[in-house]
């Protein structure tokens, strides 16, 4: 059903709307909710929260803390907790969870340890976001688990349950990272999502009665690709070692432009593309001189950051009702009916 920009499950009427999430419970299902980023977010918040803005962080969160969500990974511990200016303003919802018989985990050896037993699984992991899949590779001593593992664990929790499951998987990291117009960042957090959902595929091609679709809520920054592909310095993106974020960062801490792109790009800049990096005075300018050696463009201009647009984006789908989803062209309402109907066989 279409509604209003920010809301959260709710109509125009901020009338409660059911979701996916809320037909699998009624159908005795297992369900789980993961996210790169904080688990108050809008994306992940859809599922099992009613409120009318999708910045009421406690609404969400006490949503997904005693709904009933088996498995609840992702960033932003904050949110369920007392403290702080995104904090609940009183409720330890962390303590209440584990009070109610979650297991809490906060590091990558703890959720890879945690045993397929465990009846209720949550996992925070990093602050407001979990480190982008760049930057992994250059964070000494990170803990955090990667998406596919999160999948893979919230996977053998839920599936014990004879009644099946429900599993929604957030790579949120790519809408970000589109915001900030990062072309290498973007590709690595849509690797990171690929696996992922390999983890969903092959479970479902063994289980043989899952169905798995794979699709955005949005495009960001309106990433434009030449005509020819081949001018793609596909090469030269693989090289990238660092956002923009923290390129910038290191410059900011002083470290001298042309010695920054060497280390994270492996390029030393023009004169002209250092003017325009201390012109944006950003990690824009950064991500606009990256891009123009990469050969790739966006649609927002120098030193501007992305928005949302309205590209068509693409839906895959595979398993038991997987037509269902195929068509030259779908309403975003169709993918929330078709999930309605599939949750209803």
């Amino acid at each position: 059903m279409k509604t209003y920009n920010g809301a959260i499950s709710v109509d125009v009427n901020n009338e409660d709307l059911e979701t996916a999430w809320e037909r699998a419970e009624l159908k005795g299902k297992s369900t789980g909710i993961l996210s790169s980023v904080f688990l108050t977010d809008a994306t992940p918040g859809v599922w099992a929260a009613h409120t009318a803005d999708r910045y009421n962080y406690t609404d969400i969160a006490m949503a997904e803390a005693r709904r009933g969500v088996e498995v609840l990974l992702g960033a932003g511990e904050h949110n369920f907790l007392p403290n702080g200016a995104d904090g609940t303003g009183g409720v330890d919802l962390v303590a209440e969870m584990q009070a109610s018989g979650y297991e809490v985990v906060h590091k990558d050896s703890e959720l890879v340890a945690a045993p397929a037993s465990y009846n209720k699984l949550a996992g925070f992991f990093g602050g407001a976001a979990m480190t982008y899949s760049l930057n992994r590779p250059i964070k000494e001593g990170l803990t955090e688990p990667t998406l596919a593992q999160m999948t893979s664990k919230a996977i053998e929790v839920l599936n014990r349950d004879p009644e099946g499951f429900f599993l929604v998987v957030e790579g949120a990291g790519i809408d970000w990272l589109g915001h900030k117009l990062d072309a290498a960042g973007v590709a690595a957090d849509v690797a990171a999502f690929d696996a992922a959902t390999n983890v969903a595929w092959q479970f479902a091609k063994t289980s043989g009665n899952t169905l798995v679709i794979a699709t955005a809520d949005h495009e960001t920054g309106g990433l434009k690709l030449p005509s020819r592909l081949a001018s793609v310095n596909v090469s030269f993106l693989r090289g990238v070692r660092a956002t923009t974020g923290i390129i910038w960062n290191d410059i900011q801490a002083g470290s001298a432009i042309t010695k920054s792109l060497q280390t994270y790009a492996g390029i030393t800049p023009t004169e002209a593309e250092i003017r325009l990096i201390e012109s944006c005075d950003s990690g824009l300018g950064v991500a606009d001189v990256l891009n123009l050696r990469a050969g790739v463009s966006w649609g927002w201009g120098p030193c501007e950051g992305g928005h949302h647009t309205a590209t068509k984006v693409p839906v895959y789908s595979f398993g038991p009702g997987a037509a269902t989803f195929d068509g030259t062209s779908l309403d975003n309402t169709d993918i929330g009916r078709y999930l309605l109907s599939a949750l209803s066989r």
